[in-house]
């Protein structure tokens, strides 16, 4: 029996957004998508990295990667520690 090709649209996008490097394009992706995860908890890292899948050290790492500057310590939190990062993170 032949097999049937079905032809697949490629997607229209503007010009301008080809000129992001592929790295940019995940950087600027994870910095949203962590954001809105963190503002989702209200900052509590230990339950953004429970619903992303990941451990909260590995969550930790890819703070700092994207640039959201972190003001918890390494084995405590604090409330005001908590709330500044809500604040940054615009919850």
């Amino acid at each position: 029996m032949p097999r049937t090709q079905t032809k697949t649209n490629p997607i229209q996008v503007p010009n301008a957004e080809y000129s992001l490097r592929i790295q940019e394009a995940v950087r600027q992706f994870k910095s949203v998508y962590l954001r809105k995860v963190l503002k989702l908890h209200g900052g509590n890292i230990s339950q953004t990295a429970k619903t992303i899948g990941v451990s909260r050290r590995t969550l930790q790492l890819q703070l700092k990667e994207v640039g959201i500057q972190m003001f918890l310590r390494e084995r405590a939190q604090t409330k005001t520690a908590q709330e500044r990062l809500a604040d940054e993170v615009g919850a």
